[in-house]
């Protein structure tokens, strides 16, 4: 019986250790913030639709958006510096219907008129879709 006890002391001792070291290895009280807004531990988006939105001059058309309609519309994030947007990885991959807006339209943004492609390809691609704004 003595033996019994002394076998369930060591393997409840090594069970606690081995959650310790656990814990530990995730990042319990070593100080990191592990949260989802770290986003030097989340993947960059590469999957999805590309554009690029300039002005008529060939700069880049900073702070617009585009939205994908098919049966029903989503908008993107606002073009960065460079006037890219990555948009996708969620609703599955059709051709959308492309529209231009100046910003959201709860932010007062307004559709613009634009030359370039009308509709995404059916499936994500490397492709950038270039979208020429008009005036």
């Amino acid at each position: 019986m003595k033996f019994f006890k002394k076998l369930a002391i060591a393997c409840l001792t090594l069970t606690m250790f081995a959650g310790l070291a656990t814990f530990a290895a995730c990042g319990g009280e070593n100080g990191t913030d592990n949260s989802p807004s770290d986003t030097a531990s989340q993947p960059a988006q590469t999957e999805g639709f590309k554009f690029k939105i300039v002005k008529a001059d060939n700069t880049p058309a900073v702070g617009y958006v585009v939205q994908l309609c098919k049966q029903t519309c989503v908008f993107s994030d606002p073009a960065d510096e460079n006037g890219e947007i990555t948009f996708g990885g969620g609703e599955g991959e059709v051709a959308y219907e492309i529209h231009v807006f100046t910003a959201l339209p709860q932010n007062g943004g307004t559709s613009v008129e634009f030359t370039g492609e009308t509709h995404t390809p059916a499936e994500y691609s490397d492709d950038v879709i270039l979208l020429t704004l008009k005036n």
